[in-house]
């Protein structure tokens, strides 16, 4: 086989490896997700538990919906007090700030009651370890992932 027909075919593999991956839906979310749901079911929070976990920085770092995963494409921290304020500041301006609670959102799951919306902080808590995700895709929204800061 001559050097030339060698580089055409794998030219042309490459190009269908290359489409066949731009093709592959991402998953990982889902993975992501399932891993935190079984992580999150496993510690058994209560309100209080789950309110001490929360209190702290927390840096986003990506957002999902059912269709598209998006990087964080500016530097977004949430932090939670234990007197019960928090402030979500992005790239170094405070865009809000307020009061939070935890309250029941879904089949006994709790999420955040605020006096202040806020886009990356609605939905179910799923908390694991060093991250934390506010899941909002179970009814169409956007899923926010963020990562301890500590």
């Amino acid at each position: 086989m001559t050097m030339m027909k060698k580089t055409i075919i794998f030219g042309t593999l490459l190009t269908i490896l290359f489409v066949f991956q731009s093709c592959t839906k991402d998953t990982s979310v889902k993975n992501d997700i399932q891993g935190l749901w079984d992580c999150n079911a496993s510690q058994n929070f209560d309100s209080t538990k789950l309110a001490d976990k929360l209190i702290g920085s927390w840096q986003w770092t990506k957002s999902s919906s059912e269709l598209v995963t998006k990087k964080a494409d500016k530097k977004v921290v949430v932090t939670f007090t234990s007197d019960r304020k928090f402030t979500v500041v992005e790239n170094s301006a405070i865009i809000t700030q307020g009061n939070w609670r935890l309250k029941i959102v879904d089949s006994g799951i709790l999420g955040l009651s605020l006096d202040t919306t806020s886009q990356f902080l609605y939905g179910r808590i799923l908390l694991c370890e060093s991250q934390v995700v506010f899941n909002d895709s179970y009814r169409d929204g956007t899923d926010n992932f963020f990562v301890s800061t500590k």
